[in-house]
């Protein structure tokens, strides 16, 4: 199946889903649909794309703020973290888009041991408490998007100023020129070797994410 294809099933499935009308007959299609697609693998650029076509902007932009935050075949110079890229089964993906208004905190999809289900969790959510939870995943690239989403509580945002991972933090700034423009400053520096790189921060570091399966 094609990308585009992809998306457009995707698209279809989401209609058929919430065209169920009710939670309970909603969750019974989107179970369905898990299975259909369980063997259907998608990057996180397919959350992008769907974003898109629901125009989504909220999510669609925290998908496509990921760009330079996974490794490619070649290293990009002076780019910000890298990361493996992810993939998640289709029909999760399409489940938590389709229902990601029914999520709660104790949501399994919150624990999946695959990021690539909590970053779908993370870029779609307007929940602060789910939030609020993913702000201590593991992986730098959930946090990243914590950091970044407009519904994150701002007591969480001044933690994750505190993460050890640059992107994190700066992401917290947005918004914010000229602390961005500040936080750069001492970036440059630091590549520069003027100042010492300070021992509690991840520079560079490598997301856990690159040391499981």
């Amino acid at each position: 199946m094609s990308p585009e294809e992809q998306v457009q099933e995707a698209l279809d499935a989401i209609e058929w889903i919430q065209s169920a009308g009710k939670t309970r007959r909603e969750l019974m299609y989107a179970d369905k649909v898990e299975i259909d697609y369980a063997n259907e693998l998608v990057s996180v650029w397919f959350l992008g794309a769907v974003f898109n076509e629901l125009g989504n902007m909220e999510s669609e932009m925290l998908i496509n703020d990921l760009q330079t935050l996974f490794i490619n075949e070649m290293k990009i110079e002076d780019e910000e973290w890298f990361h493996p890229e992810i993939f998640l089964p289709m029909g999760t993906a399409i489940s938590i888009i389709a229902n990601i208004e029914y999520v709660s905190p104790g949501s399994n999809w919150l624990r999946d041991k695959n990021p690539g289900v909590r970053i779908a969790v993370a870029s779609s959510t307007t929940n602060p408490e789910i939030l609020s939870f993913l702000s201590d995943d593991p992986c730098m690239i959930v946090r990243t998007i914590v950091a970044l989403n407009v519904f994150t509580p701002e007591k969480i945002k001044l933690k994750l100023r505190k993460d050890q991972f640059f992107d994190v933090r700066r992401r917290t700034l947005y918004g914010d020129r000229d602390a961005i423009r500040e936080f750069d400053e001492i970036r440059r520096a630091i590549n520069a070797g003027e100042i010492e790189i300070p021992e509690d921060d991840a520079w560079p570091g490598d997301c856990i994410c690159r040391e499981v399966d």
